[in-house]
């Protein structure tokens, strides 16, 4: 014998109700799942006419075309000090600029001058281990580009590969591994936008050899022979220190030093046209047998000799036509 609840279940309100509760279901169900994350590729996060305002902001404010940018990492945020009349742009007030939620990230453009030479520097970098795209980290370089940075300075800290080299040891950077690059990962994937440069890059020749070969001499100068070295950087992204492992493939591979930043902002200034110098302080052995913080206390020696090294170099630029 048929039920009232069999009958019900047929008429056409009550499909109409389950249809809708059914529905209902597959929403709430959907609304659970995970959204699928889409990557923007990285040349596609900033476009042209976005930096070009961050550009004209920091312009519109120093009232100074600055020739030479400056970056220079946590460890030598001394260098800033080299700064005279120092003018401070909070990132925030630049448009559209990422700002760092990182405490004790120094927030700011310094915009001043060293040796006459207008300069246009940061205290710190956006590392991507931090969280930040690759697009993000190589801003700033873009951002002085268009500010008239004709020549850029970078510093960074570095663990030791080499085995030669010493905590303290200045690095002169002549040529680097990009690593990451290898993982698929740089800075000028995605859309082409001439007006930031070539589509494919020679980078056989992106670090200066002028400015490297005048480094060395003003290093000879000052009585630095025993701590300054040339050699091949690479980039690890981090935040882990390389393993045993990792720095006997790297030896192998001709690296001397490696750190956490500092490639691709060379990738992106060299697509500029700008000129690079790029230097490291070894703050780890190749070894690794002492603790960071006897390392760090060891190699801070070397910042005052590289504020000397950095001042006399922009005073080269800017009276020698490097």
């Amino acid at each position: 014998m048929c039920s009232p609840d069999c009958c019900s279940g047929r008429s056409p309100i009550a499909r109409r109700l389950q249809a809708r509760r059914q529905q209902r279901l597959a929403e709430e169900e959907a609304k659970r799942r995970p959204k699928a994350v889409i990557c923007t590729p990285e040349a596609q996060l900033y476009a042209y006419s976005e930096i070009e305002r961050m550009a004209q902001h920091i312009r519109s404010v120093c009232h100074m075309r600055p020739t030479i940018g400056l970056i220079c990492g946590q460890f030598l945020r001394q260098l800033i000090d080299l700064i005279e009349q120092p003018l401070l742009i909070p990132f925030e007030d630049i448009p559209h600029f990422p700002v760092s939620s990182l405490e004790g990230h120094c927030n700011q453009m310094i915009v001043g001058t060293v040796m006459g030479a207008t300069v246009l520097a940061m205290q710190d970098r956006f590392h991507t281990y931090e969280g930040h795209q690759l697009a993000s980290s190589v801003l700033p370089v873009r951002v002085m580009k268009m500010c008239g940075v004709q020549h850029i300075l970078l510093t960074c800290a570095a663990a030791a590969v080499n085995p030669q080299y010493a905590v303290g040891d200045i690095v002169l950077i002549k040529d680097h591994i990009n690593m990451l690059g290898m993982l698929d990962r740089t800075p000028l994937t995605g859309a082409h936008d001439p007006r930031f440069g070539v589509r494919k890059l020679a980078m056989t020749h992106a670090y200066d050899r002028r400015l490297l070969d005048k480094s060395l001499e003003i290093g000879r100068s000052l009585g630095l022979e025993d701590i300054l070295q040339t050699g091949v950087f690479a980039c690890l992204c981090g935040p882990p220190f390389k393993t045993n492992a990792e720095g006997q493939l790297l030896l192998r591979l001709g690296v001397d030093a490696v750190g956490m930043s500092l490639v691709h902002e060379v990738i992106v200034a060299h697509h500029c046209g700008l000129k690079i110098f790029a230097l490291g302080i070894i703050t780890l052995p190749a070894n690794e047998e002492e603790t960071q913080t006897e390392a760090l206390a060891g190699s801070m020696q070397s910042v005052q000799v590289c504020s000397d090294l950095i001042a006399r170099l922009i005073y080269s630029i800017q009276n020698e036509d490097l």
